[in-house]
């Protein structure tokens, strides 16, 4: 047993080192004082943080995304909690199936995707349209609201709605007076992954894309094959510091791991 644990830690430790290793190499190099991506770094600087500031092309792809990023989560939450309630409440046979259907788009390889929707937007003439890339983004996140949202649910006590029935209340202002404040935390937790995941997704979105609708993904990939400075690494820095930081305070408000299973 003892020889089972300490194989166990090590598989562990190595993967989180697997998986933390790019962040290590990055955070660092994006205070390297030089002109090119060095690590270890000979120096530190802040100047490619204050340069990331004042680089229009940088700050117009980070308004998209953040703009693409609040209605996908808006959209994921609003559809997510559509079907976990209908999966949860509404006794449908075969739930696991369905489950699994809108499930499907995390197990998906995103280029099969991306494949797809350039064919089935190409005819609706959506490509290059903000729009088409806000509802590929909504596919893509509200498995992350259902979850959350499935997860909420099945902590919610069946008896204070039904005492909400007894004493009269119809059916909308019983949900919305007893379900939804207690649910509400796996809305939010839900929301905050969808915008995370629309945020940072590049795979989906380099098919729908057109001129003068570039993202922050894409702008990053363009920085990385036309610059060898490292304001690409300060702006992947930022996007990791800034992420861990909602993530940290989310754990800390709502528990979001409770809403990571089913």
């Amino acid at each position: 047993m003892k020889a089972t644990r300490i194989l166990t830690s090590a598989l562990a430790v190595l993967a989180y080192t697997f998986i933390l290793a790019p962040i290590l190499v990055i955070l660092p190099a994006s205070l390297a004082d030089g002109p090119a991506f060095v690590f270890p770094p000979r120096g530190f600087t802040t100047a490619w943080y204050a340069r990331l500031i004042h680089d229009p092309q940088l700050g117009g792809s980070l308004l998209v995304s953040l703009g693409i990023g609040l209605a996908a989560a808006a959209g994921a939450v609003a559809l997510g909690a559509a079907v976990a309630l209908g999966i949860e409440r509404g006794r449908i046979p075969a739930r696991g199936v369905w489950l699994n259907l809108f499930l499907g788009p995390l197990v998906l390889p995103l280029i099969l995707t991306g494949l797809a929707m350039l064919m089935f937007f190409s005819s609706l003439g959506w490509i290059g349209s903000t729009w088409g890339i806000v509802i590929a983004h909504i596919v893509l996140t509200t498995p992350y609201a259902v979850r959350t949202v499935l997860a909420s649910l099945t902590a919610v006590n069946p008896a204070l709605e039904e005492a909400a029935w007894v004493h009269g209340a119809e059916p909308w202002y019983a949900f919305r007076t007893v379900v939804f404040p207690q649910i509400r935390p796996g809305l939010v937790a839900g929301g905050l992954f969808a915008f995370l995941v629309s945020l940072d997704e590049y795979t989906v979105t380099v098919f729908l894309t057109g001129p003068g609708l570039v993202t922050l993904p894409i702008r990053i990939f363009q920085y990385i094959t036309l610059h060898v400075d490292p304001t690409v690494s300060a702006l992947a820095s930022a996007m990791v510091i800034v992420s861990a930081a909602l993530l940290i305070v989310a754990e800390r408000k709502l528990g979001i791991h409770r809403y990571l299973e089913l």
